[in-house]
């Protein structure tokens, strides 16, 4: 990772909480009662992706970097399953 003056240096307890909260935003996603509330929690999940792009963590080993990762992209792939309305988009 290239380290720019935006890259936030996190402990290894803050970058797994990071790692899980992804996670917990993506599954909130499917769990949405109505197209506004998706719309909303879609919202702050870009919020929380645009926040970890700056995360780096000099202890993490290559196993939670690809958990980091792979949360990262789960993510942004459940938050582009979702219409700017709030609708969930089938893929084809």
């Amino acid at each position: 990772m290239k380290h720019t003056e935006n890259t936030q240096t996190v402990n290894m307890a803050e970058y797994r909480s990071c790692i899980t909260l992804l996670n917990v935003y993506q599954d909130a996603l499917y769990g949405c009662c109505n197209n506004v509330e998706r719309q909303s929690r879609c919202t702050r999940a870009l919020n929380q992706l645009s926040n970890a792009k700056w995360l780096h963590c000099h202890r993490a080993n290559s196993a939670d970097v690809q958990r980091f990762e792979s949360a990262c992209r789960c993510l942004l792939q459940s938050i582009n399953r979702v219409s700017p309305e709030g609708q969930l988009i089938c893929a084809a």
